[in-house]
């Protein structure tokens, strides 16, 4: 049975904010939240829990690899939201990496990932989508790097066998 820690990157915002709230006060998880930057309404709302605050840049290994050590499970929510095209397409594909990294090397138990329902299909054009649907090419900046940074999740969890569930 693996330990009971479990590191969220973008805790912070909407989701991982109520996911680290869940965890931390309604289960028996030891939550640790990897943060950025010390300022928002999101890092106002994680403080009142009983959380630990990582500071990390998610575009730094080593960091990432330290704030992943002792966790059982990751929980990856972060993404380039900010910056410039090429920024926030580094931050979410190669944070992803990051993470991933990470999880190998610190042997974690289990590896969640948000991805989006947009990376197969952006609008009702097809009445039902599931995993197996083809991913929708596309130029745009959020759908595209959430394609190139999910195929990372699939080829992390092929060529390691890391435990992933995606979302």
């Amino acid at each position: 049975m693996p330990n009971k820690r479990v590191l969220i990157t973008g805790a912070t915002g909407f989701v991982g904010c109520r996911l680290a709230e869940r965890l931390a006060l309604g289960s028996d998880y030891q939550v640790r939240a990897l943060i950025h930057r010390f300022s928002g309404p999101g890092l106002a709302r994680l403080c009142r829990l009983p959380v630990r605050l990582v500071n990390a840049d998610i575009l730094d290994p080593t960091a990432v690899l330290e704030a992943a050590e002792g966790c059982s499970t990751i929980i990856h929510l972060a993404y380039g939201r900010a910056g410039t095209e090429e920024k926030r397409r580094e931050i979410t594909v190669k944070g992803t990496e990051n993470i991933l990294k990470a999880a190998v090397a610190q042997k974690v138990h289990k590896f969640i990932y948000f991805s989006t329902a947009s990376v197969h299909v952006l609008g009702p054009s097809s009445p039902v989508v599931t995993e197996t649907a083809p991913f929708e090419s596309t130029t745009e900046v959020y759908r595209e790097s959430k394609i190139k940074a999910e195929k990372c999740v699939w080829k992390y969890h092929e060529a390691y066998g890391l435990n992933t569930i995606i979302f």
